[in-house]
């Protein structure tokens, strides 16, 4: 019996190819599309989901004033947090601590190795991330002074091959003999969904030993106030984080009370560690980013983006599925004179309905298979065209499967079941010329299901193209500063102790590197425009109205690098002396300080919190120039207050400005050459200014190029369900359209009858699209604090588009049907 089943499955399916190769191929193309899009949404919600703890912390903290007004918040906690924390608190299992040595080099005999992450850390690392060993006892590896651990990945690019346990490791900002290091083990490389990057873990007792001269870890006050280390915390079981969260803080403020009336207050939260890379709990104002370093990848995502990304792959597979139902009920109405048949011949319910489940389950199987496929194939260009690591992959994955099958049986028999109740629903015996299509029930399901099809289809069209202008606007926006042809040297060296010999040569390198053809000009400063800078200080005009600006140290010629308009007074001569209690301000700052012109500004002081004495002076600095407003970070955060001192640290990054017309190539040439003559024992750390800020809106073009997914994914499969409602209608009025032209209309009367029908769909389809595409575009656009406005365009350009495809579909079916000899449509008559 299930062998003839099978075999009348098989006939019903061969009988109506297009409709079968048609519903094939939409289920196939919402399958794999929505799954694809699956993976990247998997991908970003795995991260830091791999320990064996299910309650791992990261210790955040915010920064206040002395009067209480919030500053910023860090990804970091005090030094003495971690150690004394697991010591009083029963309810903490164990802490570690991270400290990231910034842009250290790494020596290997005369090679120089850069771009490396190197921390020093807590020996107890390895068991508390579940970090794996592939050489050493993960107690011991980090027990010594001067005792390091490298990855696999660098163990082969340092000694390729060689066993690298026992040899030494030369650490260093290059500037000074190397720091040797003993390597004691190898661990294995960390997974990509992690928000750790380490290469090197060094003993943490070396933080202080090997830098203390160099950072603000004086033993006083500093190792209690400053946040500086990456501090986790592994709670036991059945710890409520929340309640311990207000116990944390009660500590804190019996170890720093009179710390924090001196500087201000702090407050912890705990951050799962599931929660770092999707932004979640942490201070709104830093969505965009926060006071961090590079340990913290530059590719997260924050939840909501995650999610609206789900519920749009969701849709469009809810769509896939919808329109395989549309087709589902038309292949009910062609079989009508079947199913009647069987009927009247006797058929039971369990019988026809064993039929329709093994054609629905065929039907399905075949589109699961032709998906899997096209997932198969396509999903490596996928991880390039969104630039995700290949590494990472579901695909191996038994879950996967799992619940691949479990939604493709669901799906099976949501069509069978559905097929099912249609015809039975449906009268036995029909007049002799009653034609189904006409019944006005039929008739209004049919445009309901029509629709709903061209309106998904209009949101996710206007979507992508507003989307699209979004990020346009990022790259093609005028910052307010001149980024291209703007090469940029990372230069970090820790500068106390070595700033006279440091000056010296910044200055004659500066020169040098003028006298190149190619190069306008050059400065230094601690960070340049484009990069995400929260190194904030209070300042004010009077004591009672303070305010908190960003710090830029920089030297005389940052503004001519960059091209800054100047609004009123003066920027920085090379006297640094004569300019140490001189500061500049932007007009964002000027207008939060109350003045109305920039003008009014000059000459004027501006108070700082002491806080940070050991950067500027404390007191009144005079204002000497205003500079006009620039994006000073991405656009999606807007534009900060800052103030700017001559400051002669030798630290942060040179900005070197290459003429128009330049050749590049032969402009690096000539960069190398003069810092290896300057800095021999240091590498060449450079990049190009406009690709940085290209690369910071990494996450945004990886959205628009979800959103063509989903366009161009969601436009096919409704052309693909159009066609099929087209040709089927069309065949339902064929003795109309043949009656019309043996009474005398012409071709174009009847192809404008047809086509009419459908423009009155598409007009209630657009009035039903628009406000939902309107929340849609204003939801999206939350995101941005500086953005485009939704534009007419955006609707009618996706209006026109879906006007041309449907139209053009209906007429060219609708040519093919005036354009048959009429004999053949009423020969049955």
């Amino acid at each position: 019996m299930f062998k003839n089943y099978v075999m009348v499955s098989i006939r019903s399916l061969l009988k109506n190819k297009m409709l079968t190769g048609i519903n094939l191929l939409g289920l196939a193309l919402g399958i794999a599309s929505s799954f694809l899009v699956f993976i990247y949404v998997y991908y970003h919600n795995s991260f830091d989901t791999q320990y064996k703890s299910s309650n791992i912390h990261r210790v955040l903290t915010d920064t206040y004033s002395t009067d209480g007004d919030f500053v910023k918040q860090f990804a970091f906690a005090m030094h003495f947090l971690g150690p004394e924390v697991e010591e009083n608190f029963t309810a903490v299992e164990e802490a570690v601590r991270l400290f990231e040595f910034e842009t250290l080099l790494l020596y290997r005999d005369e090679d120089i190795f850069f771009k490396k992450a190197v921390f020093g850390t807590d020996n107890n690392i390895f068991n508390f991330f579940d970090f794996k060993l592939i050489s050493g006892e993960s107690d011991q590896v980090l027990s010594e002074p001067r005792t390091a651990v490298i990855t696999a990945s660098l163990a082969e690019l340092l000694y390729e091959g060689e066993d690298p346990v026992g040899k030494t490791l030369g650490l260093g900002y290059g500037f000074h003999d190397p720091w040797l290091y003993k390597i004691t083990g190898v661990m294995e490389d960390l997974p990509e969904n992690t928000h750790i990057r380490i290469d090197v873990l060094t003993s943490a007792i070396n933080v202080e030993s090997d830098l203390g001269q160099y950072t603000v870890f004086d033993g006083g006050d500093a190792n209690y106030y400053y946040p500086m280390f990456d501090t986790y915390l592994k709670l036991k079981d059945g710890t409520n984080a929340d309640e311990f969260e207000v116990d944390l803080n009660k500590f804190l403020v019996s170890k720093t009370e009179g710390i924090m009336k001196k500087y201000g207050s702090r407050e912890l939260h705990l951050q799962h560690i599931s929660d770092i890379h999707l932004r979640k709990n942490i201070h709104p104002k830093y969505l965009g980013g926060m006071e961090r370093r590079s340990l913290i990848r530059s590719d997260e995502i924050d939840e909501r983006t995650v999610k609206w990304i789900f519920y749009g792959a969701l849709v469009l597979l809810i769509f896939s599925i919808f329109n395989y139902v549309n087709l589902t009920y038309i292949n009910s109405i062609n079989r009508f004179k079947e199913i009647n048949l069987r009927k009247i011949f006797g058929a039971n319910l369990w019988e026809m309905f064993t039929q329709f489940l093994i054609e629905s389950f065929m039907l399905t199987f075949l589109a699961a298979s032709m998906s899997l496929l096209l997932l198969l194939i396509f999903l490596d260009p996928f991880y390039e065209f969104l630039d995700i690591p290949k590494a990472f992959t579901i695909i191996d994955n038994p879950k996967f499967y799992l619940f691949f099958i479990s939604f493709l049986v669901t799906v099976a028999l949501l069509k069978g079941v559905l097929l099912f109740l249609i015809i039975f629903s449906m009268k036995l015996i029909m007049k002799k010329n009653e034609n189904l299509s006409s019944n006005k029930r039929n008739a209004l399901l049919r445009k309901i299901l029509m629709n709903t099809q061209i309106a998904v289809s209009f949101i996710l069209i206007s979507s992508t193209l507003l989307l699209d202008r979004q990020i346009d606007f990022f790259l093609k926006t005028d910052l307010g500063f001149e980024k291209d042809n703007v090469m940029v040297i990372r230069k970090y060296t820790m500068a106390s102790g070595y700033e006279t010999v440091e000056i010296n040569y910044l200055d004659a390198f500066k020169d040098e590197i003028r006298k190149s053809p190619d190069i306008e000009n050059i400065c230094l400063s601690t960070i340049t425009p484009g990069f995400f800078y929260n190194n904030s200080q209070a300042v004010w005009r009077n004591s009672d109205d303070k305010f908190y600006a960003n710090n830029i140290f920089t030297d005389q010629d940052y503004v001519d690098v960059y091209g800054l308009k100047l609004l009123a007074g003066r920027f920085f001569s090379d006297n640094r002396e004569n300019e140490k209690e001189n500061v500049v301000i932007n007009r964002k700052l000027m207008e939060l300080l109350g003045y109305e012109e920039p003008q009014d500004a000059i000459g004027n002081s501006l108070y700082v919190d002491d806080v940070n004495a050991h950067y500027v002076t404390p007191g009144g600095h005079q204002i000497i120039g205003v500079l006009e407003d620039y994006n000073q970070e991405p656009l999606s955060n807007g534009v900060a207050p800052i103030k700017y001192h001559l400051f002669p640290m030798n630290r942060g990054f040179y900005s070197i400005k290459i003429k128009k017309g330049a050749d590049i190539e032969r402009s690096i040439a000539s960069v190398r050459e003069v810092f290896q003559k300057y800095y021999p024992k240091d590498e060449l750390d450079y990049n190009f200014l406009d690709d940085f800020i290209t690369s910071q809106y990494k996450i945004e073009q990886q959205i628009k190029k979800i959103m063509q997914i989903y366009t161009y994914t969601s436009i096919l499969i409704a052309y693909l369900g159009l066609l099929a409602f087209s040709v089927f209608l069309i065949h339902q009025k064929k003795k109309s359209i043949a009656i019309r032209k043996v009474l005398g209309s012409t071709i174009s009367n009847v192809t404008a009858l047809l086509v009419r029908e459908y423009a009155y769909l598409l007009m209630v389809s657009f009035a039903m699209a628009i406000p939902l595409a309107y929340w849609v575009m204003s939801e999206i656009l939350q995101n941005y604090s500086n953005k485009i406005p939704i534009g007419w365009s955006d609707f009618v350009i996706t209006s026109a588009l879906i006007v041309i495809v449907v139209i053009s579909t209906i007429t060219y079916q609708a040519l093919k049907a005036t354009l048959e000899n009429p004999i053949k449509a009423l020969k049955y008559e």
